[in-house]
């Protein structure tokens, strides 16, 4: 028996653009990333952010997404429409290959964290 009422479509979007503004889905504060960290906690309402053993494995796809699309497809049409020679397309994507997951990362675990609790958004109010 459910005792909670359901969630809506509005309050789980609402969830998910928390965390694409990088704020905690519960409380809303913020940020709780950026380029050289990530909290495993929020500091304003104590949720577990990060719960290790691959919570937020889906951030490597989404950043791997990211990168193809934003670098390596106008690199290959680039190159493509002989606007790059290939040494330097193949340098530009060695150069974004190291740079680009270095920068997404934490980005992208606030993405799998905001796909986590849009699917589940109960799983807020747990501790």
């Amino acid at each position: 028996m459910m005792t909670q009422e359901a969630i809506g479509f509005s309050q789980r979007l609402g969830i998910l653009l928390r965390c694409l503004s990088r704020n905690c889905p519960r409380c809303a504060q913020g940020p709780i990333s950026g380029l050289g960290y990530f909290k495993e906690v929020c500091s304003n309402c104590g949720l577990v952010l990060d719960r290790k053993n691959g919570f937020l494995l889906a951030a490597l796809p989404y950043t791997y997404f990211i990168f193809a699309v934003l670098w390596l497809l106008p690199l290959l049409i680039l190159w493509a429409q002989s606007l790059l020679s290939y040494p330097m397309a193949f340098g530009l994507v060695a150069v974004g290959a190291l740079v680009w997951p270095l920068l997404l990362y934490n980005y992208c675990k606030m993405i799998a964290l905001g796909q986590y609790y849009f699917f589940l958004p109960k799983e807020l109010n747990r501790i």
